[in-house]
């Protein structure tokens, strides 16, 4: 029984919906990893774009949610509260972004080619 062939941005192919090869019924999963490998490999390196893009998407909105908090001041304090929890969301991630920047410049965690890795010097 062979289902759909599924097919990511790019047109890379993960074949996922079909049933294993002889190679990967034996357990090698060579095909899917393959896939995932070239699926992320655009991300492996360092972008401009989706730097500034990640900063709009996190520090812009922070920055509203504050002003609209201060607005609301004036409305009600329960208004204000539920504008904070949003707030405290995008802070949590700011500061989250940084920190780990932040440990990884410094040499105490250490970036691999797979991401952060969690060995502390």
């Amino acid at each position: 029984m062979v289902l759909a062939e599924t097919t990511a941005p790019g047109g890379i192919s993960d074949n996922a919906g079909r049933e294993p090869s002889g190679a990967e019924a034996a357990g090698g999963t060579g095909s899917r990893v393959n896939f995932w490998t070239q699926a992320l490999a655009p991300y492996a390196r360092p972008s401009m774009s989706r730097s500034i893009g990640g900063l709009l998407t996190s520090v812009l909105p922070y920055l509203g949610l504050l002003v609209a908090m201060y607005y609301s001041l004036r409305v009600s304090y329960l208004v204000t509260l539920a504008i904070g929890v949003l707030s405290t969301m995008f802070s949590v991630l700011i500061t989250a972004h940084l920190i780990m920047e932040l440990l990884i410049d410094s040499g105490t965690v250490k970036s691999t080619r797979n991401g952060p890795s969690a060995v502390i010097q």
